[in-house]
């Protein structure tokens, strides 16, 4: 059986549980305190200690959400998450690059009282723009992009206090992704932080 090393409060982590949940693998969770990181942990994944980290069935670790949502959609492949179009893949690719350009980097200093809200309401405007009239990041279906970047417009409402609800295209995107199961599931967790 497939281990998670896991925690709560990580979007990272986040990517990972609401893959496990689309593709509807069954697997253990190790959850891991972040204030306090045991040793063995950055055994695991050395050498950070970060989560999330996957241990296969085999024992094989894999380290890094990214990675991981990869194996898991060309190991279980139903429902595909990876599009089948060249042009589809190109956009994954694209918002990845943002991604890891501007959304972690804003989310982040805004969370550690570096900036203030309008900085990531400027990546969210964006993300808008980029959206115009598609459903979803990469085309018409929700694919790894879309379960990459929920976890951080989930926490950035919830736990930082910046709406989308003002932005007509990413609010729609939003709220097509809530309406799924595994966000939904996600929603909740990131309101028990809250609590």
């Amino acid at each position: 059986m497939i281990t998670l090393y896991d925690s709560p409060r990580c979007p990272f982590c986040a990517r990972v549980r609401i893959m496990l949940a689309e593709k509807g693998i069954d697997y253990r969770v190790v959850v891991v305190n972040l204030n306090k990181r045991p040793d063995w942990m950055i055994e695991l994944n050395p050498p950070s200690g970060r989560v999330p980290v996957l241990k296969k069935a085999n024992k094989q670790i894999l380290p890094e959400s990214w990675e991981i949502m990869r194996y898991l959609d060309e190991t279980f492949p139903n429902p595909q998450l990876i599009p089948k179009l060249d042009k589809d893949r190109m956009l994954i690719d694209v918002w990845l690059k943002f991604f890891d350009d501007r959304v972690s980097h804003s989310y982040y200093r805004l969370k550690n009282g570096v900036t203030g809200a309008s900085e990531l309401k400027s990546v969210f405007v964006e993300i808008d723009d980029g959206l115009g009239g598609n459903n979803f990041l990469a085309g018409s279906r929700c694919s790894l992009i879309d379960i990459a970047y929920i976890p951080w417009v989930i926490r950035a409402e919830l736990l930082l206090g910046v709406s989308v609800r003002d932005l007509k295209n990413l609010s729609g995107w939003l709220d097509r992704l809530e309406e799924r199961d595994s966000v939904k599931d996600e929603i909740m967790v990131v309101r028990s932080l809250v609590a």
